[in-house]
């Protein structure tokens, strides 16, 4: 598992998009089917407008608290 999060400072600058479009780069040097992430809810809209779609809602645990997440997937 690989965690990605842009410094709040650095926002909207399109280094988030970057790395996004890295990573599914890599993630097709290896797989053809769709790719899924789990995203945090503050995160869900810039994965939509990147073209995941979300399968479910879900909470991962993280030193010991419950973490909301979203489950979505990139078919492109």
């Amino acid at each position: 598992m690989i965690a990605v999060y842009v410094d709040p400072t650095e926002v909207r600058q399109g280094i988030g998009t970057t790395i996004l479009q890295h990573a599914v780069a890599l993630a097709r040097t290896e797989y053809e089917g769709p790719v899924r992430l789990e995203a945090t809810l503050n995160a869900r809209d810039f994965y939509d407008r990147a073209g995941f779609r979300e399968i479910k809602r879900s909470a991962v645990r993280r030193n010991e608290v419950d973490v909301p997440v979203v489950v979505m997937k990139y078919d492109g």
